[in-house]
């Protein structure tokens, strides 16, 4: 891509095969990653960076995740954002596709 040299890579796997992600250590302060694929993809990417510092991994779905329980949000897709709410006491269940886990 003109202009980009030097600061991504691109892995298609049609061309280089299944992503090794075994052999990536942790990343340099500042590396952000950034997917976008199928749930198998983003699953074994969101569990190889699980122990990265907050915001290293980011990823685009093809569709949203679907929810295994009703909550009131407006889209019916989890990713408008319309389902954040305060959580006044216990561990939030976090089903959305678009916040961090803070």
């Amino acid at each position: 891509m003109p202009g980009c040299a030097g600061t991504g890579r691109i892995r298609p796997q049609d061309a280089c095969g299944p992503l090794d992600l075994a052999s990536f250590g942790a990343p340099h302060v500042g590396t952000l990653v950034h997917a976008c694929g199928p749930v198998p993809l983003l699953r074994a990417l969101q569990e190889r960076c699980v122990d990265w510092p907050a915001g290293t991994l980011g990823i685009e779905r093809f569709a949203p995740v679907r929810p295994t329980a009703e909550a009131a949000f407006s889209c019916r897709e989890g990713t408008c954002g319309t389902c954040e709410t305060d959580v006044l006491d216990g561990t939030p269940d976090h089903r959305d596709s678009t916040l961090d886990e803070d």
